[in-house]
């Protein structure tokens, strides 16, 4: 069966990436493929078929529903116009989903069209590994105008804040991962995830995918913004492994950065070097 597949042939070793190689079987020609390729999560056991994307979406919905009710009280009519707004954003995206795959089935024998059309299910795939139900969605829309203003606004802060809750969680497991690899003290530490917070934007992925979020941003800052908080040496590996993980696709980033960090049963972590004494 087709998977995208990252190999890590290498672990980090002296402060740079070892052999890295990102192996990909051929470009995909089945339906199953094509799924795999729109709802997959990078390794995975069994195909995410349009039905289970539903339950998901719906679970997700159901959540978001119940969050809101408890925290800024809904009454029945509110709630069932939350949900018809949320079912029917969801059954546009299928609906572009299975657009997508009618195509794919007309080209598949072609790989220049195939190729333009892998370039076009991009935001599919985007959509798909982000929180469909936030600010700027059919179902935040349906929210404005069902709900009075004062408890419309007082839903907004509410996941503005869960949000920025969870995106600090995102950066201290960055901090505590490369805290240990770099061997940084408290002091450095902190710093560390002062300038992140400071300095990056919270993301609406999903939370198996928002680490990918935070490195793909980390990687594009200057060596300036980390010269109070980490040694030139400290940062030079730090940028290649974020280098490396920024070109792989958005959905396994923050696997393959967990996957560079993991330490081999009995041995130190390879950045150790850079602990004091």
């Amino acid at each position: 069966m087709w998977r995208v597949v990252v190999v890590i042939a290498g672990v980090i070793c002296g402060g740079s990436l070892g052999q890295n190689i990102v192996a990909a079987q051929p470009a995909p020609s089945t339906e199953e493929q094509f799924y795999d390729l729109v709802f997959g999560e990078g390794v995975v056991d069994t195909t995410l078929t349009p039905n289970l994307a539903r339950e998901k979406l719906v679970s997700i919905l159901k959540s978001t529903i119940i969050l809101i009710d408890v925290n800024c009280g809904l009454n029945e009519e509110q709630q069932f116009k939350l949900r018809i707004a949320g079912e029917i954003q969801i059954e546009h995206l299928l609906d572009q989903v299975d657009e997508k795959r009618r195509v794919f089935l007309a080209v598949k024998g072609d790989p220049v069209r195939v190729k333009h059309l892998l370039a076009e299910i991009r935001p599919l795939q985007d959509a798909w590994i982000t929180n469909p139900f936030l600010k700027g969605s059919l179902f935040w829309k349906a929210l404005r105008k069902a709900l009075p203003e004062s408890q419309a606004m007082k839903a907004e802060a509410l996941f503005e804040q869960l949000l920025s809750n969870e995106w600090q969680e995102t950066i201290e497991t960055f901090v505590e991962i490369e805290g240990e690899a770099l061997g940084l003290d408290d002091t450095h530490r902190s710093r560390l995830q002062a300038v992140l917070t400071k300095q990056t934007r919270p993301s609406n992925k999903l939370v198996p995918y928002r680490l990918g979020d935070l490195l793909s941003q980390v990687s594009r800052m200057p060596e300036t913004t980390f010269t109070s908080v980490l040694e030139k040496k400290q940062w030079q590996a730090l940028k290649t492994e974020l280098d490396f993980v920024a070109n792989q696709p958005p959905r396994i980033q923050g696997r393959v950065f967990r996957a560079s960090h993991e330490r081999p049963r009995g041995q130190m972590r390879p950045a150790a070097q850079f602990r004091g004494n």
